[in-house]
């Protein structure tokens, strides 16, 4: 019996149907390709970010070493120096701002936390511990620092206090 005028029937021995099955399976390998492809850079793209992450994180060191400076600097000027009684004090901040200008088109700056005290056998040095804390970009550094400083009232035979620093520690 033949089909009806205008109907094919299917038959799996037609050359045309051969071309279709490599078709299909050309498509379906090339979007497995371009799939892998993808996952390989995407991976790539985001090392980039890694790096720029990184160089965020030696800012936002470099912001609070300002700090600590900053603080070593008060102790020197002023060997009673407490950051709550500092003028700049500022409680949402929870210490004593610094604004050091601008980096990539975004304030940079830190907060000085704290010069605090600890008990000493002398009353003419004290030893303080200094902390600063920044943020760049996302960026997060803490450090904290114990300096020694003789108070400049003393007769010691200096002019000036002496402020000697001590081993940096932080936390990135």
């Amino acid at each position: 019996m033949k089909p009806a005028r205008g109907f094919a029937s299917y038959h799996p021995s037609r050359k045309g149907d051969k071309g279709f099955i490599a078709l299909i399976a050309v498509v379906f390998i090339a979007s497995m390709l371009l799939g892998v492809a993808a996952t390989l850079s995407e991976g790539v793209f985001f090392t980039r970010f890694d790096g720029l992450n990184a160089e965020y994180a030696r800012i936002a060191r470099s912001l609070a070493e300002g700090c600590l400076h900053a603080g070593e600097l008060a102790l020197a000027d002023n060997f009673d120096y407490l950051i709550q009684y500092d003028a700049r004090f500022d409680p949402a901040k929870g210490g004593v701002p610094f604004s050091l200008g601008m980096l990539y088109g975004k304030p940079a700056g830190c907060v000085l936390v704290a010069p605090t005290t600890t008990p000493t056998t002398s009353i003419h040095v004290r030893t303080f511990t200094v902390a600063a804390k920044s943020n760049f970009n996302g960026s997060f550094s803490t450090l904290f620092e114990e300096v020694a400083v003789t108070d400049p009232t003393y007769p010691t035979g200096r002019t000036d206090p002496l402020v000697v620093p001590g081993a940096i520690h932080h936390s990135d």
